[in-house]
């Protein structure tokens, strides 16, 4: 079958803002939706199954590090990293171990990527090809071509040689998905789309580290530029882009935040985050849910907290997707009402 997207409602007050369905041979993803993102393949400290019981419909991955350890022997006696990771749903894959471009070489199209080895620490070299060779040995569900960002706010020469560098890496990779770069400039955007073509679905990278505002305008302006009918994809790392990306009309929203919410003692509810190390919570006896099955006390969390406990992290990392994944149940059941929820909410600030 392969992929296709599928939208089913496109909000009557923001044309880019829309729930849909991702098809795939490996199981269909509700849209919008939060995808955990797996350091090493794994969301720890909670299982695969514990994640699919959250709710969570995809996983994605950084292959690069996978395929040192364990090694893609591993691989081919599991014969997919589905297998490997005991998990039943699909798997986005990226080739992405790479710092920022502080040089920008006009000859790494052909010579690849420089980086250095996790685990080894030896310096090596990808090119777009041996990318997609790694990631056709992992056969993930959907495989991202292999880029690297230039610094946001690098010359305007080093910016457009970035630009070509990522569509000829994407070329020899012959992703059916595009890597979106260009930094703050909007011709760089669109010279990123024009060389890369129409694709199965794009992801939105190149973006600036602390400026909210400046985020923002470019992830509306680069929504603005892709074809309509096809899935848009991004890396979030607070919860307030995980908001400013649903409203801006993106689809899948890859994200560590919930886990790494849960690693600072950080837990959603109606009223917006709670810390959970606040001593107001030291005798508060409050329950508050887990999951479906587990309620505990405010006070019992705080005591694992205050302890450093793997537990309190699970549990709250367990709460944490599992709440996430019960609003954006919400957000997708009333996609009218996205911009009224987030504006007015703010659940999701922290």
């Amino acid at each position: 079958m392969g992929i296709t997207f599928e939208i089913h409602q496109v909000s009557s007050t923001n044309r880019h803002v829309r729930n849909g369905v991702l098809h795939t041979d490996d199981g269909n993803i509700q849209t919008p939706t939060v995808v955990p993102y797996g350091r090493n393949g794994l969301v720890s400290p909670l299982t695969s199954n514990e994640l699919v019981q959250t709710g969570c419909q995809a996983l994605a991955i950084d292959a690069l590090p996978l395929s040192i350890r364990p090694g893609e022997k591993a691989f081919q006696t599991s014969t997919t990293v589905r297998n490997f990771l005991d998990w039943s749903r699909p798997v986005i894959s990226f080739v992405d171990h790479f710092p920022v471009m502080e040089k920008v070489k006009k000859n790494a199209g052909q010579l690849g990527v420089r980086y250095r080895e996790p685990y080894t620490g030896a310096h090596k070299r990808i090119t777009g090809d041996q990318a997609h060779q790694l990631q056709k040995k992992l056969r993930a569900t959907v495989q991202l071509p292999l880029f690297q960002n230039a610094d946001y706010y690098a010359p305007v020469d080093d910016l457009q040689t970035a630009v070509q560098l990522n569509a000829q890496w994407q070329e020899q990779s012959h992703s059916e998905w595009g890597v979106i770069t260009g930094a703050g400039l909007k011709q760089l955007r669109q010279s990123s789309y024009q060389q890369i073509g129409n694709k199965k679905g794009y992801l939105i990278t190149n973006l600036p580290d602390n400026d909210s505002m400046e985020w923002q305008r470019i992830v509306n302006e680069v929504v603005n530029l892709l074809p309509n009918d096809q899935p848009r994809m991004i890396v979030a790392t607070s919860n307030e882009q995980i908001s400013l990306a649903l409203l801006a009309g993106v689809d899948m929203i890859i994200s560590a935040v919930p886990i790494d919410m849960a690693h600072q003692g950080l837990t959603y509810s109606a009223y917006g985050i709670k810390k959970i190390s606040q001593a107001q919570y030291q005798a508060d006896q409050q329950p508050i849910k887990i999951n479906d099955q587990n309620q505990v006390s405010l006070s019992y969390l705080h005591y694992l907290n205050h302890l450093h406990s793997p537990l309190g992290d699970h549990l709250l990392g367990l709460r944490n997707w599992q709440w996430l994944n019960s609003y954006m149940n919400a957000l997708r059941s009333n996609i009218n009402g996205l911009q009224e929820k987030l504006g007015d909410d703010q659940v999701l600030d922290q």
